[in-house]
């Protein structure tokens, strides 16, 4: 097809006699770019922005303090279910457990506690710690201390706090792993949210990907909606899950067209081609035989960067751009075909 109009325009410079005209009438010939009409399978979609995610998390944590003696992982390893995350030092850790459960028996904070709670005089209940403390380790201590660490999940190791020699808090996750596959969360706003359901077509790109396309469904539709402070509708969250998660990175945001209604033929042209005259009339100027040439439309769906023509225009019709100063009938250079970058 882009021949055969290379071709006609040549034949059209040469049989109108273009080519003898003096150089400043030619170059009062407008030229414009133009794209060719093509019918292509489409359905209506939604776009739609939100994050990556884990499908699910795990938080490790121990019940008393440890010394790990050995870590065999980094952030960023991949790790099975039950595979050791590291080895602890049960002597030294031992060593910490009676100390930490005494502290936790005889800080003042849950010594005020318990007198506040049951009208006990705080000496008696401070007189009744200290009787009852005792110095030797109590075999309970040494089953809380664990011999190693392992994975629950498999997974990413997302975050590490688990160094060898140092001692690792029961209130601090020693490690954290993140699992695969991944999911997105996507925001929708609440007038689209009526057009979703679980199973849809999800197309998903991001930016770190060098917008790579991936596939998905939407897996859930959460039951609370949410505003932003600075806005004054609110938007409902759903979660996609992925056929193939491969390469995507957790945490990095993520684009998608959630595709819904029955699919259908249609062209698309780029609103840079579209126009209204006084009365409201769509139309868009085709290049025919090296003029240009008027065709009034009606346009239907709206898209980011194009929109759907109903009725006008054919398969191979050759469309020029920004037609408003255009008058039907006036010669047209054809400058290149249009390409829009944001499609990218």
């Amino acid at each position: 097809m882009k021949k055969k109009i290379v071709l006609s325009f040549a034949v059209i410079i040469t049989s109108l006699g273009i080519w003898k005209l003096p150089s400043i009438v030619i170059d009062s010939i407008p030229s414009r770019q133009y794209i060719i009409c093509e019918t292509v399978p489409h359905k209506k979609y939604i776009d739609v922005a939100g994050t990556i995610e884990p499908m699910h998390t795990s938080e490790i944590y121990v019940p008393v303090p440890i010394v790990a003696e050995k870590v065999y992982v980094e952030v960023g390893d991949y790790v099975n279910k039950n595979d050791i995350i590291a080895e602890v030092d049960k002597d030294i850790s031992m060593t910490l457990a009676p100390s930490y459960n005494k502290k936790e028996s005889t800080a003042d904070e849950k010594i005020q506690e318990i007198a506040k709670s049951y009208g006990i005089p705080q000496e008696a209940i401070s007189a009744w710690v200290s009787n009852n403390d005792k110095s030797e380790p109590d075999i309970s201590v040494s089953n809380d201390v664990p011999e190693k660490v392992v994975a629950p999940i498999s997974g990413v190791i997302t975050s590490l706090q688990c160094g060898e020699s140092n001692v690792s808090y029961t209130g601090t996750p020693i490690a954290t792993i993140s699992s695969q596959p991944l999911k997105i969360n996507f925001m929708v706003e609440e007038n689209q949210i009526q057009y979703i359901n679980v199973g849809m077509d999800v197309e998903i790109t991001s930016d770190a990907l060098n917008n790579k396309v991936f596939k998905g469904k939407v897996s859930k539709i959460f039951p609370q909606a949410q505003k932003k402070e600075t806005e004054t509708n609110s938007s409902i969250k759903i979660e996609v899950e992925l056929e193939d998660s491969t390469g995507l990175i957790a945490g990095c945001s993520a684009e998608g067209k959630i595709y819904y209604g029955t699919q259908k033929n249609s062209i698309f042209v780029p609103y840079e081609a579209v126009w209204q005259d006084e009365y409201n009339n769509e139309y868009v100027m085709v290049w025919k035989n090296g003029k240009s040439e008027r065709k009034n439309i009606i346009t239907g769906e709206e898209r980011v960067h194009d929109l759907e023509v109903v009725e006008g225009l054919s398969d191979e019709d050759v469309v020029l751009l920004n037609p408003n100063t255009l008058r039907n009938g006036q010669l047209v250079y054809l400058e290149g075909e249009y390409y829009d970058k944001r499609l990218d």
